[in-house]
This record gives structure tokens, sequence and C-alpha cells, in this order.
């Protein structure tokens, strides 16, 4: 009853709207049920593409459309229309943006991230641990379990 819901007309929801319900519906019962033919569909080249361009897809999306919505004619057929030509354009696009612009900032990220970890790990602690004849104790010979050390007293390696 509810699948005839969505792909009828009484929702009022746009034909694409309604056929996005189904197949939506059509991967949740697949994840659920754990088919493989979800992984099969999921590891299809283009979808992993569509997947690495997904950001770029998500910024340029409303411009392309609009641009197109500009130059043709309002209706169902400009409709359709706009939608293809969004999808030939947009998608060389973010191939593009990806290749151009995405991945050398996921490197300059990835070093950055590499050297602040690498930089984390040259600190010296800024505790001194104590020692078994309780040389780094205070001065009355009480035992403790490390006394502050100040930046000027730690030993760089």
């Amino acid at each position: 009853m509810l699948a005839i819901l969505t792909v009828s007309r009484i929702t009022g929801a746009q034909p694409g709207e309604r056929w996005f319900s189904v197949v939506s519906a059509g991967m949740i019962i697949a994840l659920v049920t754990n088919t493989e033919a979800l992984a099969r569909i999921a590891a299809h080249r283009w979808l992993r593409s569509i997947g690495a361009w997904s950001y770029a897809i998500y910024l340029t999306h409303p411009i392309v459309f609009d641009f197109w919505n500009r130059l043709l004619p309002a209706g169902r057929v400009g409709d359709y229309l706009s939608l293809a030509l969004t999808c030939i354009t947009d998608f060389p696009l973010c191939w593009l943006l990806h290749i151009w612009v995405e991945k050398p900032c996921i490197d300059i990220g990835r070093r950055i991230t590499m050297h602040l970890d690498q930089s984390s790990r040259d600190i010296a602690p800024a505790v001194e641990p104590v020692r078994a004849d309780n040389s780094a104790g205070d001065s009355q010979g009480t035992k403790c379990c490390s006394r502050p050390v100040a930046a000027h007293q730690i030993a760089r390696p």
C-alpha cells in the first residue's frame, strides 16, 4: 500500500521525487536484508566517481542548473532537458574540480596533519618522572609521583 501511495500522484510530489523515494526504499530494503546486489551496485565505477565528486556536485549543481534553466523554455520538456544538460555539463566540471582543487587540498591537509602529529611527538613531557632513588622528588626527600619542570629545563633531542 505504501509503495502504491509513493508512486501515485495523490502525494503531490514530482515524478522524480516519487521515483527517488522508490529507489531509496529499495536501497534500505537491500541494506536490511544484506543482499549482495547492493554491494555490486555500490561498487560500480560511476557511483564511486560520483561519490568522490559529491562535494563539488553539491557546490556547483545549483549554478549549472540555473544556467540551463535560463536558456531553456519553461515547462516539462525544458525541465527534463535542464536536468539532462546539468548532469552532462556538471559531472565533467566536478571531475576537474576534484582533480585540480580537492585532491591537492586533501594532500596539503594530510601533510599538515602528519607534520602536526610528528611535532607533537617531538615535544618532551612537561613533568619529569620519579626515579628509583627519588632524585626527582622534592627537596625534603618525600616521595612523590613527579614534579613540575620549567620549560627551559626540558632537554630537547
